[in-house]
């Protein structure tokens, strides 16, 4: 699994739809959230990042 870079919050959600749990990273210094998409057989893809506004603290997910 890749690193994320100063990682500042996680949580998990079903982003994809396909009832497994990915995870989200807030990364403070990289001012970006990561996702990880569940490969469903306890590993997780190559993180994905998505830009944000300066130093994202939190993430969360309803």
């Amino acid at each position: 699994m890749q690193r994320a870079i100063n990682p500042y919050s996680v949580t998990s959600a079903d982003v994809d739809g396909d009832g497994d749990a990915d995870m989200l990273v807030a990364n403070g210094s990289s001012d970006t959230v990561s996702v990880l998409l569940n490969n469903g057989n306890g590993t997780f893809a190559e993180k994905v990042d998505y830009a944000t506004g300066d130093r994202p603290f939190s993430v969360t997910v309803s």
